[in-house]
């Protein structure tokens, strides 16, 4: 929105210079201006000081009317030091300079200045030119000073200095329809909407189109100010101003009234005031004049509130394009349009254009403004929404405290934008579960009624309900809601998305209340209306209309209620926003569950599915699975209500499948794609490191965030909004360079959106004998799908989320050495209450016997659950003795099935698997501490180090001299693995090559190097002997991961990680992790790391995965890797992986040293069993 500052271009000083210049600007000329300007203040010829003074301030004000802001205030700045070397800082001299540098000042945000200059100025005209008061150069520097103090709050005082220039009765021009301007935006800053249109509309009515003033007069009474005089004698002098100056003043109050129509919901009208301000700029100033091209920028911003998404990116396109022309890329200007572009990506939910666009903008105005600039705040605040939205909360927090530490120094602290940062704030603590202490932030926000503008009060109560609703407050969350959203309709309108997510929200606890007990509901029925406003929406007779609190108050709550309220949320939401929006997904979403509870099982299932096949496209205009988190948590949650609405058995088995499947296989489906699309469209092995350099160089950024959340102090704040810039950059290298990818190989875009795997291709997936079981763990209910290549059925077992966990907990004690390993009777009992819980509900038409492998796809803590050590029966004392599941068929374990798709479809891209020879690759024994890594000691041992960013991920893991004791550490060393390593590799070796890596040489360089350069891609066997990381079990891990030798690799950090895996080159038949914790999943509830490092795996080309679930004993573990490697390597098992783990176990069972499960059953096959 453009304000009109006046700057002061000439002084009385002239020479041929100034006359040359004066020339050009009047012509519009302003950068031949400028560059003459500049030239003659090189010049020899400007020796005069007040020739270089009048020169100086020229330069400087025609700079600040090309957004140069940062050069005109070293212009003006040096123009007032020569003033006060000369003593003329306290004369008439002084005055144009001291007002031009108060209007910049006060753009670069430096209020306490801007106003310091001003007040300066104004006590100079005082003194020099008491009879001249009301020249337009006083007049300008006064409506100036008005301008300042409604930019510092300070609304009362700016009011007075507007309406004493209305007063004047010296004042003879244009200045008074621009105190009117100055009046009307500041009672709209106030939220005094109606008084300020009064305003605008008297104003725009008594300035006539194209400087023709008509005349009118009357008396105007508004908030007890009557001014009727100062029009009358406005419209008089009026009609002595040129075209030029008349027109500049209607397209000023044509602006300034559009955005006062936009916050009062009337779209039509601003985008009507504004096509008449582009109209009369274009024809008086030009195409590109930067007021022009403000107003075009501004008409695109009321055309995103309307939902025309399209002409808006076309206009703001256009004036970005206008900008970096005349302005240049790095300029404030340029810099304001992008972050306009940013609102407009986040508005379309492209959240990852908008990140990229928002920090473009925030470097810029850095740069150029200083971090203390309201701008940079606002684009700081508008970062901090961004990652709300996207559930990355320590990064919003820190962005939200730069933004309010730098409003409050400089617009104070309670000024409305700084109290917009702390409601936003708070709002995040709601997000994050922190109910009491926003409550207590927003409460104190409406007891001191620190906002002056309704629409922020709506806000402000708006978030009240969400913290209500969150603490299960449901009456006090309705009776908030309610109150914004009459707030909301009265000065929105009622087709505003505010509106809409106001209504769904009411509707959200609404549901909420029908659900919860009778007295809640009783509650409800007390509430009356509490509302000043409470006003119906401005809807059409035909179209439904919200509830308010009095219209239910005769009659009580009713489902219907939250029903039609989010019916009609999400009609405004879809026409506003778009259907596929994630608000409007959100209000959808919602809608089917409240169908659900009303028993209308039809419709609900109908609403969720089309919420399912929006979610897609959703997901990819967010910017990819990157951006879509908060979206696909949002999905599981609806799966797991969507399976509750479907019949058990074969009828909506299909439905129940496809729904799992794509709330569970899209993660899987987007990290394979990613990682196998540059292979299977040929690419250039420099154009696959690139890519992977990138996304290893990203997680290292994001490992740093997870390790440093969000905490007091505003150098903490800084690491963090510094860290996610870095991780926002390298995402958005990332998709330039997967763009260009696509441009130069079409097939690699193609390849990079999978499809997911639906229950008829499944089935045609499968052959003979193969059976999967998918599980969902619902919050009530435990869900499971039971296919074959014929059949397919779906069953539901009452056994809560919450419940399963207990049940899975309490089977893996009996596993657990440290605890002390469960006698058989607790085993049993553990075990078969699991079985009954998690399988025997599924299997009732499952022949055992007419299958040779059964898949598993488990959810949730059952990702942690060897199921063949499940009994199916409470017979046998001893643990040799007892039924389990190993006995009955072969188990093998999925992430999806999606994933047994890639493998066998070869979408890994190395359908050709490794054939000739039996090569093999082993890790084992990785170096954890000095001593391994210098086992001879002496003085090569002192002074050894792990590299910083190992010590910083592992800060135990530190330097020891020779003599010294070691250090305690975070991993203990693993020497049995050595005897593992060793024991395979005497298998293998007669019949293929093998190479062997412990200690110091289980390096991670070894292992990107092995894939570099070929050598890991020709390996049929893959096996690491090491320790496994879960995410989040240490400070700074963020996904899960492999540790190898901690010392001896200056390039790397120890830690494969699973996106650094995910950039291997792998063809192996098997990679296995027997790794202590590979599982990843006992210690930390982080139950889908075995997946998903499993997951990474078989992406990066392994066609299986042999993982363990827990910490293993090394005897045990090596006698079932010599009975399992001898099996799988040779006939009549070869290659047969599962069958030959299952036998394996066999053998361990059978004897009388390993036959507890403890010691047999940790290792499981994810990927092709056969």
């Amino acid at each position: 929105m453009l304000f009109a500052f006046s700057f002061l271009l000439f002084t009385s000083s002239a020479s041929p210079a100034i006359d040359a210049v004066r020339a050009l600007a009047r012509e519009g000329r302003n950068p031949e201006a400028v560059t003459a300007a500049s030239a003659a203040l090189d010049g020899p010829s400007c020796t005069n000081p007040a020739a270089r003074i009048a020169l100086l301030n020229s330069f400087g004000a025609l700079c600040a009317q090309d957004g140069r802001y940062m050069d005109a205030a070293r212009a003006l700045s040096s123009a007032r030091d020569l003033l006060e070397t000369n003593g003329w800082l306290a004369t008439g001299r002084a005055f144009a300079t001291l007002n031009n540098l108060s209007v910049v000042l006060k753009q670069l945000g430096r209020l306490a200045e801007a106003e310091h200059a001003c007040t300066t100025a104004l006590a100079i005209a005082k003194c020099t030119q008491p009879a001249t008061t009301a020249s337009t150069s006083v007049v300008r520097c006064r409506a100036n000073y008005g301008e300042i103090l409604r930019a510092h709050g300070r609304y009362a005082d700016a009011q007075q200095i507007f309406l004493s220039l209305l007063g004047d009765k010296k004042i003879c021009d244009t200045g008074y329809l621009d105190a009117v301007n100055g009046l009307a935006e500041t009672l709209r800053a106030q939220g005094r909407f109606n008084d300020a249109r009064a305003l605008f509309e008297d104003a725009l009515a008594a300035a006539g189109s194209n400087g023709v003033y008509a005349a009118r007069t009357r008396d105007h009474a508004r908030g007890g100010l009557v001014w009727s005089t100062a029009f009358r004698r406005a419209v008089d002098a009026a009609r002595t101003v040129d075209d030029v100056a008349a027109a500049r003043i209607v397209a000023d109050l044509s602006c300034n009234y559009a955005f006062l129509c936009r916050e009062m919901g009337e779209y039509d009208r601003a985008e009507e005031l504004l096509g008449r301000t582009i109209e009369i700029r274009e024809s008086t100033l030009g195409n590109d004049h930067p007021d022009t091209v403000a107003a075009r920028n501004d008409l695109a911003i009321v055309l995103q509130d309307k939902g025309d998404f399209a002409r808006a990116e076309t206009l703001l396109d256009e004036t970005y394009a206008l900008t970096t022309n005349r302005f240049g890329p790095s300029s404030i200007r340029a810099a304001t349009a992008r972050r306009n572009r940013a609102i407009l990506h986040r508005a379309q939910g492209e959240y990852g254009a908008a990140e990229r666009a928002y920090l473009d903008a925030l470097d810029t105005l850095e740069r150029l403004c200083g971090t203390n600039h309201p701008d940079v705040a606002g684009i700081q605040n508008d970062c901090a929404v961004l990652y709300r939205m996207l559930r990355e909360y320590p990064a919003a927090e820190a962005a939200y405290r730069r933004a309010l530490a730098a409003r409050t120094a400089t617009l104070g602290p309670d000024h409305p934008l700084t109290m917009q940062t702390i409601n936003n704030l708070a709002r995040l603590y709601v997000a994050e579960g922190s109910n009491a202490v926003a409550s207590a932030i927003l409460s104190d926000i409406i007891d001191r009624h620190c906002f002056v503008n309704p629409v922020d009060e709506a806000t402000v109560l708006h978030n009240i309900g969400e913290a209500y609703l969150a603490a299960a407050k449901y009456a006090d969350a309705t009776q908030a809601f309610h109150r914004a959203l009459a707030l909301r309709t009265e000065y929105l309108g009622s087709n505003h998305p505010a509106v809409g997510t106001t209504l769904m929200r009411l509707a959200a606890s609404e549901l909420a209340a029908g659900k919860a007990d009778s007295a809640a509901r009783e509650r409800l029925l007390l509430l009356t209306n509490p509302v000043r406003r409470d006003r119906p929406l401005l809807l059409s007779k035909a179209e439904p209309r919200p509830l308010s609190l009095a219209d239910r108050a005769g009659r009580g709550w009713q489902v219907s209620d939250a029903r039609h309220h989010c019916a009609i949320a999400h009609a405004i939401l879809s026409a506003s926003l778009g259907p596929a929006h994630h608000r409007s997904i959100e209000a959808l979403s919602l809608l089917a569950r409240i169908r659900a509870h009303e028993r209308d099982f039809a419709v609900a299932r109908k609403t969720a599915e089309q919420v399912f096949l929006l979610s897609e496209a959703t997901a990819t205009t967010a910017g990819g699975e990157s951006f879509a988190s908060p979206l696909r948590n949002d999905q599981g949650g609806l799966c797991g209500a969507y399976l509750s609405w479907l019949e058990p058995g074969t009828h909506d088995a299909a439905r129940a499948f496809n729904a799992i499947e794509q709330a569970r296989a899209r993660r899987f489906l987007d990290a394979s794609a990613r990682a196998s699309a540059a292979a299977r469209a040929a690419h250039p092995d420099s154009d696959r490191r690139r890519i992977e350099q990138i996304r290893w160089q990203r997680t290292a950024i994001e490992e740093q965030l997870a390790a440093h959340p969000a905490a007091d102090g505003a150098d903490a704040d800084a690491f963090i909004i510094s860290l996610q810039r870095q991780a926002a950059e390298l995402r958005a290298l990332e998709q330039a360079v997967e763009s260009d990818l696509s441009a130069r190989h079409p097939r690699y875009g193609a390849l990079r959106s999978p499809r997911v795997c639906m229950l008829e291709e499944a089935q045609q997936l499968l052959d003979n004998g193969e059976a999967v079981l998918e599980l969902w763990c619902g919050t009530d209910r435990l869900y499971g799908c039971l296919i074959d290549n014929e059949r397919a059925t779906f069953a539901s077992h009452a056994v809560s989320s919450g419940d399963v966990a207990r049940l899975v907990a309490a089977f893996r004690a009996t596993l657990d050495p440290r605890a002390g390993l469960g006698d058989c009777d607790t085993f049993k009992r553990a075990s078969l209450a699991l079985y009954r819980a998690a399988v025997e509900p599924f299997m009732a038409s499952f022949d055992w016997k007419e299958h040779s492998i059964l898949y598993i796809v488990p959810d949730g803590p059952l990702n942690t659950v060897p199921f063949e050590a499940l009994v199916s029966s409470g017979r046998g004392d001893e643990f040799e003795d007892l039924e389990y599941l190993l006995l009955e068929v072969p188990i093998a374990y999925l992430p999806s099935v999606s994933c047994l798709r890639f493998i066998r479809t070869g979408e890994a891209g190395y359908s050709e698997r490794v054939t000739n020879g039996l090569s093999a690759v082993l890790f084992g024994d990785p170096a954890y501490t000095v001593a391994q890594a210098v086992p001879a000691g002496g003085a090569a041992m002192r002074g050894l180090k792990p590299n910083p960013r190992t010590a910083a991920l592992f800060p135990r893991c530190g330097h020891a001299d020779a003599g010294d004791a070691l250090p305690p550490l975070m991993l203990e060393p693993l020497p049995g693995t050595r005897r593992e390593v060793e024991a395979i590799a005497s298998i293998v070796n007669g019949a293929g090559h093998c190479e062997c890596y412990t200690g110091a040489s289980a390096l991670e360089r070894t292992v990107k190097r092995l894939s570099a350069n070929g050598d890991l891609e020709r390996c049929r066997l893959v096996h690491f002997a090491t320790h496994g990381l879960a995410a989040g079990s240490i400070a700074g891990i963020v996904e899960p991961g492999l540790v190898l030798s901690l010392y001896g690799d200056d390039s790397e950090d120890g830690l494969l990680t699973m996106s650094e895996v995910l950039g291997l080159r792998l063809r192996a038949d098997l990679v296995t992790l027997s790794a202590c914790g590979s599982g990843l999943a006992a210690r930390n509830g982080n139950e889908n790391g075995i997946a998903d490092l499993s997951r990474a795996f078989l992406v990066a080309g392994a066609r299986r995965v042999a993982v363990a679930l827990w910490d293993v004993d090394d005897d045990a573990t090596i006698r079932l890797m010599r009975e399992f490697y001898g099996r799988f390597t040779k006939p009549p098992d070869a290659g047969q992986a599962a069958w030959a783990l299952n036998e394996a176990k066999r053998a361990l069972l059978n004897g009388s040293e390993f036959s507890h499960p403890y010691c047999w059953s940790t290792f499981i096959i994810h990927g092709e069993w056969r």
